[in-house]
Formats: structure tokens, C-alpha cells, sequence
């Protein structure tokens, strides 16, 4: 039997689960114990198991095929960094790229607002749109998130600021993935949208404060 701390189940199973996949213990594409051995393994309720599952399928490390069950994903073996990115993204790494993210991104929005012509306005908003439209989806709402911080780094027109989200966009897929499910996406999506508008006022000093009010939030949400 795994030994699993109480403070946060879900968390704690996944967490236990993903290291299973990344040292091999479950290897690619086999499939998965079910979810009464799983129950049994690590000591918890069926709610906490399928809550574990769903996230670890949301983040592409197991897939489910109806009336088989849950399968280590094939897809993981044509990245050969995914592994390390997964066994790695724990919340105090999530916060190490928060605060990252709370320097340049904050940057990036100052400079967006100054810089941006009508192209890359139109690619903000509907980045910002399709987060708005995927609250209830945190994986679809990861996607349009990271898609919205890499259009106002482009339209920054800092290529260093671009460059830099397009070399850790990898890394940066699992962490909206991680953030979003641990911290929601509802007040998320309203911060995007009022710094959109600030980017199409052209109001720099506005966008840099919401962006950096906005990644602050999300660190503090994940240090309760």
C-alpha cells in the first residue's frame, strides 16, 4: 500500500500516480490497475482515484478507452523531455515559473500596449475570447491561456521576450495545465480580458499592473 498524505488527496494520488508513469513502473501504453486495485493501492476513496485520473488525462500522461479502462499514453515516448517535465511541475515548481512569468510577462503586457498594431490585437482577443468561452474546460482554457501570453510577447516586439516563451513553450503547456486545475479559471479569465483591454487602450502601465496582479493571485491561490 502507498502511504498518501491527507492534506490534499487528489493532488497526492496524482502526484503518486504520475511518478508511477515517469519511473516506468507503469510503462507506455500498458494499462492501468483498475479502479478498485487503485482504491486499494493507495488507500483512498473512488472519488479521489477517478479526481486523480481525470487530471492525469487532462494533461495528456494516460488516456481512457470506454469499457477497457485507463492506458499509459503512447504519445509521451515521441517527446523524449515530457517525462522530466511531468515529474517535475510539482506547485513549488509552478510557482518558480509564476515567478518567472511575473517578470516578463509583466513586460511583455508594458510593451504589448505600446507596440501592438491591429494584427496582433485581433490574436489577443481572440485568445482572451476562446479562455472566456472554455471556463468549464481547464485543458481547452490552458490552451487559449498560453496562446494569449505568447501573442502579447509577439506583439511586444522584444524578439529576446518572444524567443524566450517559444523556447520554454513545452514547458509551458503543462504548466497552464497544472496552474489552471489547481488554482480554476474563472476570476483567470476576467483578469485576461480587462488586460486585452488595457493592450487596445494602449495604456502600458495598466496592462503591466493587471498582468502582474493577475500572476501574483495565482501565486498566492497556490500557496494556501
Amino acid at each position: 500500500m502507498i502511504q498518501v498524505a491527507k492534506k490534499n488527496l487528489v493532488t497526492e494520488v496524482y502526484s503518486q500516480m504520475k511518478n508511477q508513469i515517469v519511473s516506468g513502473v507503469w510503462p507506455l501504453g500498458s494499462k492501468l490497475p483498475s479502479e478498485s486495485e487503485l482504491v486499494n493501492t493507495f488507500n483512498v476513496s473512488r472519488n479521489t482515484i477517478r479526481g486523480a485520473l481525470h487530471k492525469l488525462g487532462a494533461i495528456g500522461m494516460i488516456e481512457t478507452r470506454h469499457g477497457s479502462g485507463s492506458y499509459v499514453s503512447r504519445t509521451m515516448a515521441n517527446n523524449d523531455t515530457s517525462a522530466m517535465q511531468f515529474e517535475f511541475l510539482s506547485k513549488s515548481r509552478i510557482v518558480d515559473i509564476l515567478e518567472y512569468r511575473r517578470i516578463v510577462d509583466a513586460e511583455c503586457a508594458y510593451y504589448a500596449a505600446l507596440r501592438r498594431d491591429l494584427d496582433d490585437l485581433n490574436q489577443i482577443r481572440a485568445a482572451a475570447q476562446r479562455m472566456m468561452d472554455n471556463v468549464e474546460d481547464f485543458q481547452k482554457y490552458s490552451e487559449a491561456d498560453l496562446d494569449f501570453h505568447i501573442c502579447i510577447a509577439k506583439a511586444s516586439k522584444n524578439e529576446v521576450f518572444y524567443s524566450a516563451i517559444i523556447t520554454i513553450k513545452q514547458t509551458l503547456e503543462t504548466h497552464f495545465v497544472e496552474m489552471n486545475y489547481n488554482i480554476g479559471t474563472h476570476f483567470s479569465a476576467k483578469d485576461h480580458w480587462n488586460i486585452y483591454q488595457a493592450i487596445e487602450q494602449k495604456d502600458p502601465d495598466l496592462a503591466k499592473l493587471l498582468m502582474s496582479r493577475n500572476i501574483e493571485r495565482s501565486m498566492q491561490v497556490l500557496s494556501e
